[in-house]
């Protein structure tokens, strides 16, 4: 009765060892890197999954068609020299602006130098922000 015990109890922690690797395993390969602009133009990794860039709408480079939908813009990071073009096929969300910080998920084509976004998010201001810049 203890051996049958015994094997249970083994039986059950390998099945659970087994399934946590199986786990992390799925979940590093369908993560997508996170980047800005900058780092993306010399990202050496793969980006068949995807990727998600965190960056700023360019001044003057929305453009919107509601019919067929569609919402084209350039976003930057840090330095405005830096950008990427960005083609959703979504309604433009009500706090996307000129300036305004946002967050895409989509596919990259290097050699267009194009997202094409499946999730477009606006950044709300920090409220961490010092008073006096915005928050």
């Amino acid at each position: 009765m203890k051996g049958k015990t015994v094997g249970v109890i083994i039986g059950i922690a390998v099945m659970v060892t087994v399934m946590t690797v199986l786990v992390i395993a799925v979940g590093i390969k369908t993560s997508m890197p996170h980047l800005t602009p900058e780092q993306l133009m010399t990202y050496e990794g793969e980006l068949n999954g995807g990727i998600r860039v965190d960056g700023f709408v360019v001044e003057n480079s929305i453009k919107y068609d509601i019919n067929p939908i569609k919402l084209a813009f350039a976003v930057r990071g840090l330095d405005p020299k830096v950008t990427v073009n960005v083609i959703a096929n979504t309604l433009k969300p009500d706090s996307f602006t000129d300036g305004k910080g946002v967050i895409i998920e989509g596919i990259y084509d290097k050699a267009k130098n194009l997202i094409i976004a499946s999730k477009l998010m606006t950044k709300c201001p920090s409220k961490y922000e010092e008073k006096g810049q915005g928050g």
